[in-house]
């Protein structure tokens, strides 16, 4: 009786606990009256108990609003700068300078942050932006020049009113150049390679070979 009250679910701890409760009033016999009603006070016990240690589940939380999705705003592109070829400008050199002079109409209302020279050791790129007079944007590029330069030792300068000067500071000083860049070197080698070519040609040979590489008019 006792491990079956134990085990009862509390549903039937309290219809036990009803039927011990109508037993107690029944009972004639104190004996048996005492019985029943220690029986009853354990079974109340244990329904006490069983309603405490099992509390009824907590309710479930309510689900989390779905985040609402950020729209991305995308950047705007910006688009590359196209520069109009420089082919107009007059050059010199010392002993140690070369010097490029370029003369620009609308120079002196740029900033200094709108001209970037980039100086290399073979090479030359000049930029100008935002020129008021078209084109308006402009660029020298050499991409060869006739000799080395010492690049970290290379600048421009701004020579009133729309003229710029660039400052190519020789690797060798005293080095001849015959040209900004290398074509003048590129026509002497060409020159040599040919006439090293036509040694131990005839005259009729040489003769031919001039009609084949002359022009129109030449011919």
């Amino acid at each position: 009786q006792k491990s079956s009250a134990m085990a009862a679910p509390g549903s039937a701890l309290r219809e036990q606990a009803k039927e011990l409760q109508r037993l107690v009033g029944l009972a004639q016999r104190e004996t048996s009256r005492q019985i029943l009603q220690a029986e009853l006070a354990r079974v109340t016990e244990a329904l006490a108990s069983a309603t405490t240690s099992d509390p009824p589940p907590a309710p479930r939380p309510a689900p989390a609003p779905a985040p609402t999705p950020i729209r991305l705003s995308s950047a705007p592109t910006t688009a590359p700068i196209e520069y109009s070829s420089i082919s107009n400008y007059a050059w010199d050199h010392s002993s140690k300078f070369v010097k490029v002079y370029l003369t620009i109409p609308g120079l002196e209302k740029i900033a200094d942050a709108q001209i970037e020279a980039v100086f290399g050791e073979r090479s030359l790129v000049l930029s100008i932006a935002g020129v008021s007079t078209p084109p308006v944007n402009r660029r020298l590029n050499v991409p060869t020049l006739c000799h080395a330069v010492r690049d970290e030792l290379c600048s421009w300068v701004r020579k009133p009113p729309d003229m710029l000067l660039v400052k190519l500071r020789k690797a060798s000083d005293g080095e001849e150049w015959a040209s900004l860049n290398d074509s003048a070197a590129q026509k002497e080698t060409q020159q040599k390679e040919k006439t090293e070519a036509n040694k131990g040609k005839s005259t009729g040979e040489l003769l031919k070979q001039m009609y084949a590489e002359a022009d129109e008019e030449g011919k």
